[in-house]
């Protein structure tokens, strides 16, 4: 039988108070449905920009401008676009 997942808020995780309060009022449910909620909704996000920039309807201006957005906002990934290839990249940070 599993054990219920905790996230420690005290100490060294004090700052992890604000978000283990903030988001599940977000998702307007209960903590262990917000992380599965918020797991899947990252997974679909990152997958639709992915996709976002590689239309080819977009300039390059304007991936770039989306690359930068994006990249200000994640904690987590980053977005790259080389341009004499097409190719998009998204690392870890």
């Amino acid at each position: 039988m599993e054990r219920a997942t905790r996230i420690r808020t005290d100490g060294k995780f004090d700052h992890r108070k604000d978000i283990v309060k903030d988001v599940p009022a977000f998702y307007d449910c209960k903590k262990t449905r917000t992380l599965m909620l918020a797991g899947q909704d990252v997974q679909a996000f990152v997958g639709e920009i992915a996709d976002l920039l590689k239309d080819e309807e977009l300039s390059l201006a304007q991936r770039r401008e989306l690359l930068d957005r994006f990249s200000d906002i994640s904690l987590r990934f980053n977005f790259e676009f080389e341009a004499d290839t097409g190719a998009l990249l998204l690392q870890w940070r």
